[in-house]
């Protein structure tokens, strides 16, 4: 955890422990971070150990005990490889938790004065940006933060589209009620369907720039070198978004502070070394809509509020994430786009070879939707595997050559070169073990049946844990956790699928095309900051689609027997659904049935409450006591513009 970048400002007085405090914490986290890579030798020494073994008494062994032998070698093999990221998986997850948790969290409390403390602690390195105090300050923005610096720096907005008719309106009008004063949208479309109708009505507006391509060319890395080229020269940062975003209001004033460092003096210096700021992917809009978005919501959040969480603590790579982050336009004018399938990960890249860095923040968060079908989650995951192993060919001796890239970077970077064979991976050498373990009945030299069984279920908890973990921190509702469930039978149900691709990219002279994932638009859980929930009405075409999606599971699983009040949902499937729907509570969210947003119902006009909290407790995301207050009246909830408010709700 020590080799910090000099340039980094340390946590303010207000966060730092006594110096007593501060060394003995430093001491206990370095100690798990030992205790990590000495168990994750472990597997590796037993290996070693092993083939000595057997090469000493080769010449006794049969053919069948060759095969069986060069089974339970195999398994041990892969599976130790699995184990070091299933090490790095848990180390993440207990540190991000146990400095979060135990040093306080976030302090919530609403005062509405928008007072924070000493203005270093938000750039201050690691986990203190998780830890960071968050007053309310009166617009909802219970973790945001604003830096002066005596002007407003012009920010370019771009956002690549193709065929997103479902989805780009929205995000058109999120950007048009962003609150920050100098700031354009660039929009660079390569469209065949309704969106060039849509788009057109936006020609002319303040602020926007439409642009029409008839070629895909370069995809989504060609669309945005062409929004570069149109975008104000004022331009000092620029945003992307992807078209299913809906980014809130205060996103700019969210991004800006990272790029920016704080000395004791209150003298604010730009961070030379930083070229961007990727923030939080938040899945969540339409995450009710099936166990699939419900898993692939909780994917994220072990991804986005745990493992990118640690590599910033301990200053390791990061990935930019194609959408939700700034960067520096005058470093995205010298690196340029790139046209791979994942313009992302090369942009990354060559950022790093040219001795620039990424940061990551969740908190200048952006809602967007989770892919809704298998088919298209499959289809989305094998061009993120082609393009990223793909990239790491291609880059991989001048990112381990650099002089630029530290050791750890470069660590960090071996460690995502096998980023989607994780999973094949821990196949393989699980079913290879199985049948040496009860078939062959064959062990390799001081590895028993406990060992190779505890390697299995350490392999297996990894993920689940760190998802999780992710939700406690965002403090999702409690019906959010089934999704870990999910997000587990996901990680292998797409093995083949990333497997091949992944060999693909690494084989392959040039990439294949690109194939757009689509997105359905719908808004099943319209949602406010971290820890707030989600909130208010859903539109009526929101409200259909979630029924039909929902109503062969949730109404079997969600609602209590303990009374009627005689309404009934369209379209129910049978008697016995009606007879559930008859019913006064929802076991979710703990609201009447014909209001209940959860649910889908077709009357779900009632404003959940949320509790407010002064901290991010540990069981908090499993509590399901009822609401004790409503939000305050500065918290700012997404709702499609035509729709009617609900009476009572703030805006």
């Amino acid at each position: 955890m020590a080799d910090q970048d000099p340039k980094r400002p340390r946590p303010s007085s207000f966060w730092a422990r006594p110096d007593r405090g501060q060394l003995l914490w430093s001491i206990a986290l370095n100690a798990i971070v030992v205790f990590a890579i000495v168990i994750a030798v472990i597997p590796i020494a037993a290996l070693v150990h092993g083939f000595v073994d057997l090469v000493v008494r080769s010449k006794t062994l049969s053919g069948a005990d060759a095969v069986a032998y060069g089974l339970a070698f195999t398994g041990l093999f892969l599976g130790a490889i699995f184990f070091t990221y299933a090490i790095k998986y848990y180390l993440g997850t207990g540190i991000v938790l146990l400095t979060t948790l135990v040093s306080g969290g976030r302090n919530g409390n609403g005062t509405g004065n928008g007072n924070h403390k000493a203005e270093s602690d938000r750039h201050a390195a690691g986990l203190s940006r998780i830890n960071r105090n968050g007053n309310g300050n009166g617009n909802g923005n219970g973790n945001g933060y604003h830096i002066d610096l005596g002007y407003h720096p012009f920010v370019s907005i771009h956002v690549a589209a193709y065929n997103e008719k479902r989805v780009i309106e929205r995000l058109l009008t999120s950007l048009e009620q962003l609150d920050y004063p100098e700031y354009e949208v660039v929009v660079v479309d390569d469209s065949t369907d309704e969106s060039v109708q849509i788009l057109e009505r936006w020609q002319g507006r303040p602020r926007f720039k439409i642009g029409h391509r008839n070629s895909r060319l370069g995809f989504k890395g060609g669309a945005l070198r062409e929004a570069l080229k149109v975008m104000d020269p004022r331009t000092e940062y620029v945003v992307i978004f992807d078209a299913d975003s809906m980014p809130f209001p205060d996103s700019i004033e969210r991004f800006l502070p990272y790029f920016y460092a704080v000395n004791g003096d209150k003298e604010v210096k730009r961070r030379d070394e930083v070229a961007a700021v990727q923030s939080y992917q938040w899945h969540v809009l339409n995450k009710s809509e099936s166990w699939l978005t419900e898993a692939v919501r909780a994917e994220y959040a072990g991804s986005y509020m745990i493992e990118r969480p640690f590599q910033d603590a301990v200053g390791s790579l990061k990935m930019i994430a194609g959408t939700a982050y700034m960067i520096r336009a005058d470093i995205l004018r010298e690196v340029g786009w790139g046209t791979s399938l994942t313009e992302d990960w090369e942009l990354t890249l060559k950022l790093y070879a040219r001795g620039y860095k990424v940061v990551y923040t969740p908190w200048a968060e952006t809602p967007a939707e989770c892919v809704s079908t298998f088919a298209r989650l499959a289809r989305q995951r094998m061009r993120w595997a082609e393009g990223h192993t793909y990239n790491v060919r291609k880059w991989f001796l001048p990112i381990m050559l650099s002089p630029f890239v530290r050791p750890l970077e470069k660590v960090e970077f071996m460690f995502d070169a096998a980023y989607y064979l994780q999973a094949a991976l821990f196949v393989v050498g699980t079913v290879s073990w199985l049948l040496s373990e009860l078939v062959f009945r064959a062990h390799i030299p001081g590895w028993t049946a406990a060992l190779g069984w505890s390697l299995i279920f350490s392999n297996v908890f990894a993920l689940p844990l760190m998802n999780l973990g992710g939700l406690i921190l965002e403090d999702a509702p409690a019906r959010d956790m089934q999704g870990v469930f999910g997000a587990l039978v996901l990680s292998f149900a797409l093995v083949p699928f990333q497997g091949w691709a992944a060999l693909k990219g690494l084989l392959e002279k040039e990439e294949g095309p690109w194939f757009r994932t689509p997105k359905t638009g719908n808004i099943t859980d319209p949602c406010t900051y971290f820890g707030a929930g989600c909130s208010d009405l859903a539109p009526a075409a929101t409200r259909e689609s979630l029924w039909r999606s929902r109503q062969r599971r949730t109404l079997k699983r969600g609602l209590r027997t303990d009374g009627s009040d005689g309404s009934s949902p369209p379209g129910c499937c049978s008697r016995s659904a009606r007879s559930r729907w008859d019913q006064r509570e929802c076991r979710s969210c703990r609201q009447p049935a014909t209001r209940c947003i959860c649910t889908g119902a077709p009357f779900a006009r009632l404003r959940r409450s949320i509790r407010p909290r002064d901290r991010w407790p540990l069981l908090a995301a499993f509590s399901r006591r009822p609401a004790e207050s409503r939000p305050s009246s500065g918290s700012r909830t997404y709702r499609p513009k035509q729709l009617p408010q609900a009476r009572g709700a703030s805006r």
